[in-house]
This record gives structure tokens, sequence and C-alpha cells, in this order.
């Protein structure tokens, strides 16, 4: 039986987020280009093929972070620091806990170039060069894309990183924004789960939340890196801002379910700082195990809550995930 995001994983946010309803979601209208910029890194192509959680898998794997009461990371987690609820049930029976702060990433910077983040555009790609200059280590694989109505086809560039400016200088702003779209097929390709690979996936957002084009939901952005395994970091960009409180929620949304974080710039300068914020944030990870419980037929997604025991300490994980009976 299927569970929809919109009422399982939602669940688990109501004492976090505040409720708002997403913007209304308009017919398509006339197309347009969207240019995908680049795709860094010297590994081999992604597979057609991909894969959810399934029963036969014994162990549930979650990535998470947390933070103490002054907002730093806390680098010495055990597992008694922390209680995990699945399905509303007490994990009782925690398998690991690892510190992996230096395992491989790969990285997708999706840039807004609709009309509504005109003003801001070129900051917007001179914030995502510094951001990937600075994150960037051996082994790990990023793509830069910018979207309006749509994604176009990936394109391989050279490996370093400054065969990129000329063509993320050719960007130019559009008019219609399919922000969900754009983060489905990201997560559903470049970010797909390749089996037998250990890396973390994470999609980065600069957008001002607004979706006039979409043909998926905001749900169907939230189930395609939840299935896949990304985490979603956004950051609140463009002229928007102020008054489109709906489409700044759906970033929230966005990033609060996928264990990621949803950041502000209001001010162009203070993109560079948001982004070494995330840079930090992404070298802070533990990978938890747990024995999966028991699930009814189907598919089921599991909601996850995840506390610290210290007072004052903040988890952040994805709020949940999908398994399948063995097949």
């Amino acid at each position: 039986m299927r569970v929809r995001i919109s009422i399982a994983a939602f669940a688990w946010l109501t004492v976090l987020l505040a409720a708002h309803p997403s913007p209304a979601q308009q017919a398509p209208k006339e197309a347009e280009r969207t240019t995908l910029v680049a795709v860094l890194g010297d590994g081999p192509p992604l597979p057609a093929g991909g894969y959810v959680i399934r029963s036969d898998v014994r162990e549930v794997r979650l990535d998470l972070r947390v933070k103490d009461g002054q907002g730093r990371p806390v680098m010495n987690l055990t597992r008694a620091d922390l209680h995990v609820f699945d399905n509303q049930r007490r994990v009782r029976t925690l398998s690991s806990l690892l510190a992996e702060f230096d395992l491989p990433l790969t990285i997708a910077v999706l840039i807004d170039i609709s009309g509504s983040t005109a003003s801001v555009l070129s900051q917007e790609k001179q914030a995502a060069l510094d951001f990937l200059q600075a994150v960037m280590r051996p082994g790990d694989r990023a793509t830069v894309a910018g979207f309006a109505n749509r994604l176009s086809p990936l394109e391989e560039v050279g490996a370093g990183l400054e065969s990129w400016r000329g063509e993320i200088d050719g960007l130019r702003a559009g008019d219609l924004t399919a922000l969900f779209d754009a983060a489905v097929e990201l997560c559903t390709t470049r970010l797909r789960i390749e089996p037998g690979a250990a890396r973390r996936r994470v999609l980065v957002i600069l957008s001002d939340g607004a979706d006039n084009y979409s043909r998926h939901s905001l749900d169907d952005a939230i189930e395609a890196a939840m299935k896949n395994e990304v985490t979603v970091f956004t950051v609140t960009i463009g002229r928007n801002v102020d008054h489109d409180q709906a489409a700044v929620m759906n970033l929230r949304y966005l990033s609060a379910t996928t264990g990621g974080d949803s950041l502000s710039a209001t001010r162009t300068a203070e993109l560079r700082t948001t982004f070494e914020q995330i840079d930090r944030e992404l070298r802070s990870y533990y990978v938890l195990t747990y024995p999966l419980p028991a699930q009814e037929s189907g598919e089921e997604f599991h909601p996850v809550r995840i506390t610290a025991a210290p007072e004052g300490w903040k988890v952040q994980a994805k709020v949940g995930y999908f398994a399948r009976d063995g097949e």
C-alpha cells in the first residue's frame, strides 16, 4: 500500500513548520529554452536504472547531522545520544553510527534563471562557482544547471572549474518557472542512486521558490529526492522573497523533508556566506543504521523521527524512507 509523502512525510513537520498551501500550478503555455551549464567529474556515466529501498535490505540507513544549542555541528555523537522512532514506534536497537565527514559527493547546483530572479542572476552565477571551488575535492562530481521552464539534456564539460565560466556567464534570464520539474529531473538522472557506490548526493537550489509551469508537484520533487537519497539545500533569493511566503514555504518543505537546510540570502552579499555554511554542513554527516522493521505488503513509506537526548541539540535528517516487499 502506497503512502503519499504529503500525508506521511509532512506529519513530522507540523512541529517545525507552519502549515501553508503551495501556490496553484498553472497550465503550461509556450516552450522556452533552459540551459544546462555543465557536468564535472571523471567518474563513469550514471546507470539508466535505479532502485528504492526494499525489505530484503535488512537495515535502514539514514544520513543525519546534529547541531548543539549554539548551532555548531556536534562532532562526537554516539548512539546513546539518539532516540529513533520508525512508523511511530521506538527503535530499540541502533546497529551503528558512523562519522562520514569525507564521503565523496555528487552535487547538483540548480540556478533559477526565470524572470523573478533576473536582478540577482549575475551574483548567483559567481556564488555557484565560488561554492564549487571551495567544496569540491578529489573524487567529487558536480552538475550546474540553469532552469526557467525546463531542463535541457545533460552535456559533459571539461574537468576543471575554469572551463565552466564561459558557460555560466552565458546564462540568460527566462520567463516561466518550473522548479519542481527541474528538481525531479536532476534527482532521477544525475543524482540517481548508483548501486554499490558510496556517495552522498546533494541538490543545492538557488531560487525564490515560485513555480508557475511545472507538471510535477512539490510532493513529486520530495519523493524523487527521497527515493534517490538526495539531501536538498535551498537558498532563497530573488525579488519575491519578502512577499511570496507560499513560495518560500515550498523551499522550506523541500529541504526539511530531505534532511537539508533552508537558508536565505536576501542581499546578494550574503550568498558567499550562505554557501560557506552549506560547505560546513556537507562535511558533518553521520550515518545511522538499524534493523528494518516489519511492514505491510507492497510499497510503504516509513516516517522517521529522530531526537537527541542532550537538551538544545537539533537533529537534521530526512523524515522517512521508502520500503518495498522483496521481489
